[in-house]
């Protein structure tokens, strides 16, 4: 059975493929490493906007890569975590042979270990608390404890909530 990396080394031979996840490929890796820092830090995403100058909107775009970070963003986020940002320019050849070498050394390592079966906790369904909300004449049952809101004084034929 091919597994995701047999399936990207294998398309990574197409340069147009290649020269795309190559692009995404830098972003996401920022990404992983602003989470694992901000994370060791000890920091929230508010608290990372905070000593950085920036917002809680813009760390979470470029924890979650739906923007592509600048350079003085980066930086900005780097300082305020304490960190230095490396910059590396690497010929596409080289990440391919890594690439290769680190898929050959996982399927010797995965070839090497037996299967071993391991057995599946068992997970124990949460209690939930029914309550009976009066809607009209009859009763409505919720999953949550909480009432279901309702206008004060008024009384109208469509119900209002919150």
């Amino acid at each position: 059975m091919r597994d995701i990396n047999d399936f990207i080394l294998e398309k990574l031979n197409d340069p147009e493929f290649a020269r795309a996840y190559y692009r995404q490929a830098a972003y996401f890796q920022l990404a992983d490493q602003l989470v694992l820092l901000r994370k060791q830090r000890g920091l929230t995403q508010k608290a990372l906007a905070h000593l950085a100058g920036t917002t809680q909107t813009v760390v979470s775009r470029l924890e979650n890569v739906s923007v592509h970070a600048s350079l003085e963003t980066v930086i900005k986020l780097a300082e305020a975590l304490q960190a230095a940002v490396r910059i590396e320019l690497v010929p596409l050849e080289e990440l391919h042979e890594e690439q290769a070498a680190r898929q050959a050394t996982q399927d010797a390592s995965q070839r090497s270990e037996p299967f071993v079966e391991r057995k599946i906790p068992e997970i124990k369904p949460l209690p939930r608390t029914r309550a009976a909300v009066q809607w009209g004449s009859a009763p409505v049952w919720e999953i949550s404890s909480r009432p279901t809101l309702r206008p004060n004084g008024k009384k109208s034929k469509t119900p209002e909530f919150a």
